[in-house]
């Protein structure tokens, strides 16, 4: 029989923001035999909170689907198939390593194959480990995946494995007591896995590693609301919220102190240039926080469309995995849900979270007499190792300022 040659490429599960890990397959868009360009999306997935797209890097034939729907998929593994040709006598089995020409008559290629993608579906990415902390980890048959590091780019420290294994401890002693009072006390049981256990994570390190301090003040919004009342009148703008106020706000107090929008790396503080604000959004399956990028470009209308448009894709659950990265400083708005205070955790790597409560009217002070105002908790946590609390208190003194006299944001 004569040999036939066929280009093909292997089809992987992009790589996504927050250290996802693994996906969810929830449709495939396109069948085995279809053509398919490139660019087009041949499959569709979520991560707990996030959706996303899955397309073909080439113009061809869907010839096979490596996995079925309701699968969970690790990041970065192969899903599908593509080829030039559609041909009966190409192996339906077959995954390759990126892009490379292979004859459709190796059987012993069949046996790699399968053997490949049972390791593909229960690998990991790889963790770092110090010598010590290795050492424990085998003795005591402890899965590294479960283990968050808090040492230098991550790695996991001897600490870390003890604190894992107090946690551990500590667990089981509290499943014995709740678990062993009968089922009719258990309301229900969550796996804490998804994005939930990403955050959880990344909440942890970064409990374990800023030094965390959080200062605040009151902030009259009495103007600012006075302002967007008058600016919707016009009909040529349209969905003006008040978090349009304060993210202007930020930005142009960040411009004057640099320092907030930083990270530390090593030994290094390095400060970002451009401004990428993550803001919290209520989202059907439940809180999570998208980025606007470069902040520091928008004027004021441009910053209320991007807002609006980011809470218009959240509401409709349609946040992508790009949403999510590369933010350089956090806002969060509990006040939606009546909250006045609270005590925010710094989004790692970033050096600060502003934190914006319910606005209420309240007596205050103007000119001598006793008024009533719309006031509300504007709170920063900040890292002190990065960070002086003088200029946090300049900084937020020159967000109230603004949000005070609101016409300058409009400029």
């Amino acid at each position: 029989m004569k040999e036939v040659t066929y280009m093909i490429e292997q089809i992987v599960v992009p790589s996504l923001g927050m250290s996802f890990e693994y996906v969810t397959l929830t449709k495939w868009t396109k069948n085995e035999g279809e053509y398919v360009k490139k660019d087009e999306t041949i499959a569709e997935a979520t991560s707990d909170k996030i959706t996303m797209d899955i397309t073909s890097t080439m113009d061809g034939y869907l010839i096979k689907q490596l996995y079925s729907v309701h699968d969970v998929v690790p990041v970065k593994a192969n899903v599908a198939i593509v080829a030039t040709e559609k041909d009966e006598e190409i192996p339906e089995d077959l995954v390759v390593n990126g892009k490379k020409e292979i004859n459709d008559s190796t059987e012993s290629k069949t046996e790699e194959i399968n053997s490949y993608k049972n390791d593909e579906k229960t690998s990991s990415p790889k963790k770092k480990a110090s010598p010590v902390a290795k050492k424990i980890i085998k003795e005591k048959n402890l899965n590294i995946q479960e283990i968050v590091g808090t040492g230098l780019k991550g790695m996991i420290t001897r600490e870390d494995v003890e604190k894992f294994i107090d946690s551990q401890n500590q667990n089981e002693i509290s499943s014995k007591k709740d678990l062993n009072t009968g089922d009719d006390e258990i309301i229900e049981t969550i796996p804490y896995v998804g994005i939930r256990k990403v955050i959880g994570d990344n909440l942890t390190k970064s409990v374990n590693t800023i030094v965390h301090v959080t200062t605040g003040l009151e902030v009259d919004m009495t103007e600012s609301m006075t302002l967007r009342k008058k600016l919707l009148a016009n009909e040529e703008i349209e969905n003006i919220s008040l978090l349009t106020f304060v993210t202007r706000a930020i930005v142009n107090a960040i411009k004057n102190h640099p320092i907030v929008n930083s990270t530390l790396v090593d030994d290094v503080i390095i400060i970002k240039r451009n401004i990428n604000m993550g803001i919290a959004v209520a989202t059907p399956n439940g809180l999570i926080v998208p980025v606007i990028k470069n902040m520091q470009n928008l004027n004021f209308i441009e910053t209320a469309t991007s807002i609006e448009k980011l809470t218009t894709k959240g509401r409709d659950n349609k946040i992508e995995a790009n949403d999510l990265q590369g933010g350089t400083i956090t806002l969060s708005n509990a006040g939606t849900f009546g909250a006045t205070t609270s005590t925010p955790i710094i989004n790692y790597p970033q050096s600060s979270i502003l934190w914006m409560g319910k606005i209420e009217k309240k007596p205050a002070v103007v000119d001598g007499e006793v008024v009533i105002r719309s006031m509300v908790n504007l709170l920063c946590s900040y890292d002190h190792r990065v960070v002086d609390g003088s200029t946090i208190g300049m900084f937020l003194t020159e967000i109230k300022n603004s949000l005070e006299s609101p016409e300058i944001l409009l400029i």
